[in-house]
């Protein structure tokens, strides 16, 4: 009704006005009750007016006041006036305008994803026979050759799973999982990192200690959390520690090192996006993505990851896990 008040005002407006205009014209004393009997049947009909115009676009003005909450909503045909029948094919045609430029916009997006995994899948080819040619030859001059093929393959791994978060849940499968086991993995995987910058890893993980997660997106996160400690504790720390326990029904993993520790004014925006912090300016291979996809994949995973750091005595990063299969019900299970 409030909108109806606004729309119709200046009608009403010009009405007064005229009404006012037309009785200083024709006033009579004598004919005074004929004058105020005239006004009050334009003032009838004025109302009678205003009272069909609300009653024939009622829902129309209910939909302007209270906005939709989905687009399905907004393109409801409300009724069968005129005006509601225009408002309603106006929205309809931005509403398919809409769609035809998102799924353009989605199409291109695809493509490029698309281009992204063939490219890397492509690339990954070469890789593989250079280390096949180097792992012929041991020689040591060789090594940093096998550090820099490492990197990239590092490179591209982050890569594809940029390109693979949109569609997580395509690739998500839930299983129980030997954290033991899984750590143990994540460290023979890195051990030509660990050796080059003489890092030694210390893995207390109990024997009975079982997480459900993802095994391939967890290894991912395990991996860029490695990297991490062991680049940022090259040439001062010794160790990088993996300890778990259990705390209730949730399962606690530590990776700790002895590195140069995060400055207090970096922590809160460590897993924000490209951001690098003090000691990323420093490192030429910080692009600001790893923290932030683990992150990410931490909250489509169901586990939680805090961190705890000090300048000159190292990082503590806490994954937590469950250990039942309670909240991963409704997800795919092996």
């Amino acid at each position: 009704m409030k909108l109806l008040q606004r729309e119709q005002l200046p009608l009403i407006f010009i009405y007064l006005l005229q009404t006012a205009t037309l009785l200083t014209l024709l006033w009579d004393q004598q004919n005074l009750w004929r004058l105020a009997y005239a006004g009050m049947i334009s003032l009838f009909f004025l109302l009678l007016y205003l009272l069909i115009r609300y009653f024939f676009h009622r829902k129309m003005y209910a939909q302007l006041t209270h906005l939709p909450k989905s687009l399905d909503e907004s393109i409801q045909m409300l009724d069968h006036s005129p005006l509601s029948h225009a408002v309603h094919q106006l929205v309809h045609k931005q509403y398919q305008l809409y769609q035809d430029q998102l799924l353009q916009t989605q199409k291109k997006v695809d493509d490029h994803l698309a281009f992204i995994n063939q490219w890397v899948h492509q690339m990954k080819t070469p890789i593989s026979i250079i280390n096949l040619v180097l792992q012929e030859n041991p020689d040591p001059l060789l090594d940093e050759i096998r550090h820099e093929i490492d990197q990239i393959a590092d490179g591209l791994e982050l890569i594809l799973y940029i390109s693979r978060l949109n569609d997580f849940e395509k690739d998500f499968q839930v299983k129980k999982l030997h954290l033991q086991t899984m750590i143990q993995r994540c460290v023979y995987e890195n051990r030509r990192m660990f050796i080059k910058h003489k890092i030694r890893p210390k893995v207390q993980v109990p024997e009975d200690c079982f997480i459900y997660s993802d095994e391939k997106w967890l290894n991912f996160i395990c991996k860029q959390l490695i990297s991490n400690a062991i680049r940022y504790s090259s040439g001062k720390g010794q160790f990088v520690e993996f300890v778990a326990q259990e705390v209730g029904s949730n399962i606690q993993l530590f990776i700790k090192d002895e590195g140069i520790g995060i400055p207090k004014q970096d922590i809160p925006r460590v897993f924000n996006r490209y951001f690098t912090g003090e000691n990323g300016r420093k490192q030429r291979e910080s692009t600001g993505m790893g923290l932030f996809l683990v992150k990410e994949i931490c909250k489509k995973l169901g586990h939680s990851i805090s961190l705890t750091s000090e300048p000159g005595k190292g990082t503590n990063i806490c994954l937590q896990f469950a250990s039942s299969i309670h909240p991963y019900k409704k997800v795919r299970l092996l």
